[in-house]
């Protein structure tokens, strides 16, 4: 699907799910309600891992560009827990406990 038409789509849920939480819930029946209701609860989910599954593939792609030797050598003594922080403008990839910010994999043997 074409970026503009889930961006379109996404748009019109998020109007529905206004529109249903905002007052037009109220009005209908039991049944209604409760169906509605799972359909809003889904979509939430759904959501909420989407945003996961992008972090995830983020934080994997990030692992990659940054696997050198001397990254693997400093995760074996300190752990792998780095995060991403901005630094005189510039995003690094550092170490939280360390501050140990490894350089980015020589070019020649960037992504495979």
């Amino acid at each position: 699907m074409k970026k503009t038409k889930l961006n379109s789509l996404i748009n019109k849920v998020d109007d529905a799910f206004n529109y249903f939480n905002g007052f037009r819930l109220e009005e209908l029946k039991e049944d209604d309600k409760y169906y509605i209701n799972a359909l809003m609860s889904y979509i939430e989910k759904l959501e909420a891992r989407t945003k996961q599954l992008k972090r995830n593939e983020l934080h994997s792609l990030i692992e990659q560009l940054f696997d050198t030797e001397a990254k693997r050598s400093h995760d074996k003594v300190f752990g792998n827990d780095y995060h991403i922080i901005n630094w005189e403008g510039n995003l690094i990839y550092k170490h939280k406990e360390t501050g140990f910010a490894p350089r980015l994999r020589n070019k020649a043997k960037q992504l495979k």
